[in-house]
């Protein structure tokens, strides 16, 4: 029975199941060992939305509720439907449209109905729970061209349905614009509870649509600054503990699965925690000295500090490039005001890159590599921003009383920060934003309480659907 439905399902009579890749580096969709059954026909890929326009709508989407007598079924329906919404690529059709009713779809999809609401793209599937375990199938249509673009079967622990849910919706995402996905990935950042000298900051992460929040560390010591490594589950991050009437600063390291921590050690002046090179291996800091700050290397295995620029200056937040051959920094070496500065890793070749007025701070290399994203500060107002990497475009897509502490999505499409509103009579609101880069999507993420200084993960597992008209099958690994 199960052999029909799935021939029915995919027109396939078996498909071979392999596990999805773990956490990979950012920007790369592709896991290994994936096995991709071509079939004859091929699919021309719809045409790619470009965000940065800022003038493309979005994409009508019909998903009726998957099938089966799975409890699950219309539960991760709608958390892909709400991933879809999230990212403002998609507009998703409602129910009360459709002409074929969604149990009919499963069996013989009738385009015209679907082409008379104005459903460019068509999402079945269906929900199979057995023994503990969900299996979600699914199929992706053109509904224009009256074609099946890809067809799915993914499985996991039923404790794992949300996971399930947002891997479905990174892969309708990636098929219908081509660039890889972001739902399936988690965002650690700085929880704020109380006021004062009793204000509590903790570790916390949460998933992307800010579910599953869990506090990771338990407010004994001040946090600051997590980053993710690009290519790890790992976080570096700073906290400060008391040592007689003083503090002291150090730099930590997390694995965030198994919620394990190691010093990385002790480094005077550092006032961020630093960020990693692309393969997780080494991290790069700033550190204050005599009234001047510079940059450092840090190698994780084997402990070695390495300066590449002198403390003649301040130069502070440096992020790598996706490649690891250049970092983009800050620095006040050219008439006392911090603007934006590139130069080869090992410190050569330093250039300013920023073309603008006012003061810039923590640039952040898109994992993508195209673009780089800012923090400035001109005539009393903060800003987020964005640049091409030579300086040229630059774009400020939004302002408040506050803004800071920049992170890009997987997939480099979008960017999450922190964003201050003053509320008055002395109080501030903190909060987490998530911004595509025109700046006209602007997402409040849920947190419990005030957030801060949020860092994305890299994607937990990742399929690749963008080429063809095939099938796949895979197992999604425990996040």
């Amino acid at each position: 029975m199960m052999k029909k439905i799935l021939s029915l399902l995919f027109v396939i009579a078996s498909v071979s199941s392999v596990s999805a890749a773990p956490a990979k580096p950012l920007g790369s969709s592709m896991p290994k060992k994936l096995i991709q059954a071509a079939l004859p026909a091929k699919t021309e890929l719809p045409k790619v939305i470009e965000i940065t326009k800022g003038n493309v709508a979005p994409t009508p989407i019909a998903i009726p509720d998957f099938g089966g007598d799975s409890e699950f079924s219309k539960k991760i329906t709608a958390v892909v439907k709400n991933d879809l919404t999230m990212c403002g690529r998609f507009r998703i059709i409602g129910p009360e449209a459709f002409i074929q009713d969604q149990h009919s779809v499963l069996e013989n999809v009738r385009f015209a109905d679907w082409r008379a609401i104005n459903s460019q793209i068509l999402v079945t599937g269906k929900v199979i729970e057995e023994s503990g375990k969900l299996k979600v199938e699914f199929r992706i249509f053109d509904v224009f061209k009256g074609t099946m673009m890809v067809g799915l079967s993914l499985n996991a622990d039923e404790d794992k349905w949300r996971k399930l849910a947002h891997m479905v919706a990174d892969a309708i995402f990636e098929r219908v614009t081509g660039d890889a996905g972001l739902f399936d990935s988690q965002i650690v950042f700085v929880d704020e509870r109380g006021s004062g000298k009793s204000k509590k900051r903790r570790l916390a992460v949460m998933d992307f649509d800010g579910f599953n929040s869990k506090m990771l560390t338990d407010g004994d010591h001040l946090v600051l600054t997590p980053r993710f490594s690009p290519s790890t589950q790992h976080i570096a991050y700073l906290a400060y503990r008391k040592e007689g009437k003083g503090m002291s600063a150090g730099v930590y390291l997390m694995d965030v699965r198994q919620h394990s921590t190691k010093h990385l050690g002790d480094f005077v002046g550092m006032t961020f925690a630093p960020r990693f090179s692309p393969d997780g291996s080494t991290v790069v800091m700033s550190l204050s000295k005599g009234g001047t700050t510079a940059l450092y290397t840090y190698n994780i295995s084997s402990k070695e500090k390495h300066q590449i620029t002198p403390h003649a200056q301040i130069d502070t937040s440096p992020c790598y490039s996706p490649d690891g051959k250049f970092i983009v920094f800050t620095s006040d070496r050219e008439g006392g005001m911090e603007k934006i500065w590139a130069m080869s890793a090992d410190g050569s070749g330093a250039h300013k890159v920023s073309r603008g007025n006012g003061k810039y701070s923590q640039p952040v290399w898109s994992p993508r590599g195209d673009i780089i994203a800012f923090c400035k500060r001109e005539n009393g107002v903060f800003y987020l921003g964005v640049m091409d990497i030579d300086g040229s475009n630059e774009r400020l897509i939004d302002s408040a009383y506050l803004i800071e502490g920049v992170s890009w999505s997987p997939n480099g499409r979008y960017i999450l920060y922190t964003k201050e509103t003053h509320l008055g009579g002395g109080r501030v609101k903190s909060r987490l934003c998530c911004t595509d880069m025109t700046g006209l999507l602007k997402i409040d993420l849920k947190t419990p309480h005030d957030a801060s200084d949020p860092t994305w993960s890299p994607l937990l597992s990742s399929i690749s659907v963008r080429g063809g008209n095939s099938q796949k099958s895979t197992a999604a690994d425990a996040a």
